[in-house]
């Protein structure tokens, strides 16, 4: 029995250390997770590594990629197969560019009356392709988005945005930095989405009106310029200034806030801290 069991323990322990160490060790330091007080580079077994990678978002993938590449050389030759062998599918700017049809079923569940049906998200890029700038209408809110990077040029990369707008019942304004969301655009006009913020959390998909629906260049550069407006007016000073208007103390005098210094746009519009995009969105582990 004492042999048994001493058998027993050994394979339990093989199983726990399935994982080759270099690797185990850089996945876990690039999850920054812990487990009973315990760093898990130290005990996960081959599937809690596996089950703690899909739950990452797309971001911290790459991240724990490039740590582990970096720690561990010899995966370069797995990564450079996969990545030879299944090369990413390109997306034109014709597949993600424009007017959509959208729906939300927690929209739906939750307000039936003011988000059922077919909602109203436009998207395009800056006029130098510096970001992606997209117009939303989700029946309680409506709204303009941003996003914090270069638009997409690949099937399913995830585009991470900020947005502003307003509250459709008593027109209040919103501009909590949480304001975020991702965006997915899967190719051949259509998208998913998982948004965050004031008044509600949801998720829409949809797809992309038939051409003959779309706008022309012209008319898109001119809506993208309208966006970039709009945006720079949803900030706290007006906000407050809304506010004290509500209650008869103040009259608004809408200002607008300078461009981010990577507008298209110069400016000196700063972020008092960078993004981390590994934890983009509040529930992101």
């Amino acid at each position: 029995m004492p042999r048994s069991s001493s058998s027993t323990r050994k394979r339990r322990s093989t199983k726990t250390t399935g994982v080759p160490n270099p690797v185990r060790a850089a996945i876990g330091e690039a999850l920054g997770t812990t487990h009973d007080g315990m760093p898990v580079s130290t005990i996960m077994t081959v599937d809690e590594v596996k089950r703690n990678i899909s739950h990452l978002p797309e971001a911290r993938v790459r991240q724990v990629l490039n740590q582990v590449l970096d720690r561990v050389p010899a995966v370069r030759e797995v990564l450079s197969e996969e990545l030879l062998s299944k090369p990413v599918a390109t997306l034109p700017l014709s597949e993600w560019a424009g007017i959509y049809k959208v729906r939300s079923p927690e929209l739906a569940d939750e307000w039936p009356e003011e988000c059922s049906g077919n909602l109203k998200f436009e998207a395009y890029p800056s006029s130098t392709s510096a970001h992606l700038w997209a117009h939303f209408n989700v029946g309680i809110i409506s709204g303009v988005m941003r996003s914090i990077s270069k638009p997409p040029t690949s099937v399913t990369e995830e585009i991470l945005i900020e947005w502003r707008g307003r509250e459709l019942g008593e027109q209040a304004m919103l501009v909590n930095e949480w304001n975020r969301g991702i965006l997915v655009f899967l190719g051949e006009g259509k998208i998913q989405a998982t948004i965050q913020g004031d008044e509600a959390n949801y998720t829409f998909t949809g797809s992309l009106v038939p051409p003959g629906a779309q706008r022309t260049p012209v008319q898109q550069k001119r809506r993208v310029k309208a966006w970039k407006t709009e945006w720079r007016r949803y900030n706290w000073g007006n906000e407050d200034a809304e506010q004290r208007a509500r209650i008869g103390r103040k009259v608004v005098l809408y200002l607008e806030e300078s461009p981010f210094e990577s507008d298209t746009s110069a400016g000196d519009h700063r972020r008092e801290e960078a993004i981390d995009t590994a934890h983009f969105l509040m529930d992101d582990d």
